[in-house]
């Protein structure tokens, strides 16, 4: 089976969500989802429509928001690299 990969900046989070993803990666945060580090960003599974309220409750918004246009590009999982494309449909923080 193919997947299709979002291959993205990671200008496209904050430093607060880059913070939030660690958290997930080091068990500080618990979510419904798994966060892979790759030494330059992340690889993360678009998990919609399985996020359950406590998810949505705790995970910044614009995370909720690419994960959004990934679902809705056909792509099963994010992945976040400090040298990925930057889309001009995706808000982007300098950081």
């Amino acid at each position: 089976m193919t997947y299709k990969t979002l291959d993205i900046s990671t200008a496209h989070y904050s430093q607060e969500t880059d913070d939030f993803l660690w958290n997930v990666v080091d068990k500080m945060q618990d979510v419904s989802f798994a966060v892979i580090p790759t030494g330059t960003g992340f690889i993360i599974p678009v998990t919609f429509p399985v996020l359950d309220k406590d998810d949505l409750a705790v995970i910044p918004s614009e995370l909720v928001f690419v994960m959004g246009y990934a679902a809705a590009n056909g792509c099963s999982y994010i992945r976040f690299d400090r040298d990925g494309d930057i889309i001009d449909d995706l808000p982007t923080w300098e950081w």
